[in-house]
């Protein structure tokens, strides 16, 4: 049996206000007080729910993280351009919650952790193709870095490209780097 109306009504309230203020300033400067007082409950109310706002985060950032889990199939097809486009489309459809979980107050270890799930199949495709040993070590997380650069700037621009520009960049600078954009680089 489903939690019952108000107690959806009241984790969502005290979600929302929570990512309101996480929009605004870091996680150590949120206190449960500020939660409460944003969405009209008392303390004891968010108690019930949360340990503190560091167990709120992690609710919220597992929830999120279960949707990119989701994404399981399309690892295993090892084409890294699908992957790119379900994530970022992911991250599109969720834009108000990712906007705070990513954005300048954001964890930017939680998309790291999302990136690490493709870490292994990536691994097998880099074999696939002749890259081995450190080099795939090198490569992946330069790219990884690179990508969640990407995504926190589209995240912090407030999304104001769509899906498919991220994808293209991404895309286009892991494959060809700086020569997919320059008329000026040396062949």
């Amino acid at each position: 049996m489903g939690e019952n109306r108000k107690v959806q009504y009241t984790k969502r309230v005290i979600r929302e206000s929570y990512l309101s203020l996480l929009s605004k300033k870091p996680i150590g400067k949120i206190t449960v007080a500020e939660i409460c007082k944003l969405a009209d409950i008392n303390r004891g109310t968010f108690y019930q729910h949360y340990k503190d706002v560091y167990h709120l985060q992690e609710i919220i950032e597992d929830e999120l993280y279960i949707k990119f889990e989701r994404m399981q199939p399309l690892r295993k097809e090892n084409n890294f351009s699908a992957i790119t486009f379900a994530a970022v489309s992911l991250i599109y459809e969720e834009k108000e919650l990712c906007h705070s979980i990513l954005g300048k107050h954001g964890n930017t270890p939680f998309i790291e952790r999302v990136f690490d799930l493709c870490r292994q199949n990536t691994f097998e495709m880099y074999e696939k193709i002749g890259i081995s040993g450190s080099d795939s070590n090198y490569i992946y997380n330069y790219l990884l870095s690179g990508s969640t650069g990407i995504i926190q700037t589209w995240v912090e621009s407030d999304f104001n490209e769509a899906p498919e520009a991220i994808v293209n960049y991404i895309d286009n600078l892991s494959r060809k780097g700086l020569s997919a954009y320059s008329k000026h680089v040396n062949s």
